[in-house]
Order: structure tokens, then C-alpha cells, then sequence
């Protein structure tokens, strides 16, 4: 699985985004229950624009391991693209949490605030 994993992440930096997803759906059939394998099934279905495949891939890294804290984050991204702010604010309130002094702390909290009415 990991070896998939490894490749899937090659190839999607290589910009050979079928090979990536091919390689990702391949991890997640081999252990549906490795966090990363959902985790890299995500970054490759959100380089595609797959927002709501994304976002649920993501989520179930999350679920999978909750202390994940970009799964969660990435997560919020893609409910945000899917235009699903319920669930956006859910994963972002889970990161901000996780990761309080993360890089991407503001940009997050700004979210927050326009979708709070603050």
C-alpha cells in the first residue's frame, strides 16, 4: 500500500495526474483504513478539480485519524470549493484546533469570520 501511496505522489508531481489517481485508488483498495491512502486519494481528486471526491476523501482521512490535522484542513478547502460551508466549517474548526499556530491560521480564521457574519 504504501508503495502505491509513494508512486501516486510521484506521479502527481510529475503533473501525471491519471497515473496519480490510478495509484491512489490502488492504495485505498489495498487498505481502505490507512489514513494516507484516503489522504493522497484527496490531493489527487482536488488537483483534479474533484472537489466533492476530495472533500469526502479527506474527511474519512480524518475520520480515520482525527488528529491528522491538514486532513482536516484540506478537508474544509474542498467542502468550501463543493460549496458545502456546513461541513467547511466543521473540518476548519477541527484545524484551527489541531494546528493553532499553522501557517494557514489566518487565512482560515478569515474564512470563519465571513462565514460567522463577523
Amino acid at each position: 500500500v504504501w508503495r502505491a501511496v509513494g508512486q501516486s505522489a510521484i506521479a502527481l508531481t510529475d503533473n501525471n495526474k491519471d497515473a496519480a489517481l490510478t495509484a491512489a485508488r490502488s492504495a485505498v483498495s489495498q487498505n481502505a483504513e490507512l489514513p494516507e491512502a484516503r489522504y493522497q486519494l484527496g490531493l489527487v481528486l482536488d488537483a483534479r478539480g474533484d472537489n466533492p471526491g476530495a472533500a469526502a476523501a479527506f474527511a474519512k482521512a480524518a475520520e480515520l485519524s482525527p488528529q491528522m490535522a491538514y486532513a482536516h484542513y484540506y478537508a474544509g478547502l474542498n467542502f468550501n470549493k463543493a460549496k458545502r460551508v456546513d461541513q467547511m466549517a466543521v473540518y476548519f474548526e477541527a484545524f484551527l484546533k489541531l494546528a493553532p499556530n499553522a501557517p494557514e491560521r489566518a487565512a482560515v480564521e478569515s474564512i470563519m469570520r465571513t462565514v460567522r457574519g463577523r
